[in-house]
């Protein structure tokens, strides 16, 4: 069983109770005319403010954090 992941915000690997997932559908984003086609899934750190908040701007096909 998994029992830590990395915060994809801040990339700090955290215990399982400390990462949450924001998940969207950013089909309308990458082009797509409906939405239903792409979903992404944000792990974040549910105790940090910052983590949460940039969460919900994240996107995987735009980020430049490493």
């Amino acid at each position: 069983m998994i029992d830590s992941w990395e915060c994809h915000i801040c990339g700090k690997v955290r215990e399982d109770r400390f990462i949450s997932v924001y998940s969207k559908d950013i089909s309308l984003e990458l082009g797509f005319k409906e939405k239903g086609h792409v979903q992404q899934n944000v792990r974040y750190c549910n105790d940090k403010k910052d983590c949460k908040n940039k969460a919900v701007t994240f996107n995987f096909f735009k980020s430049t954090r490493k």
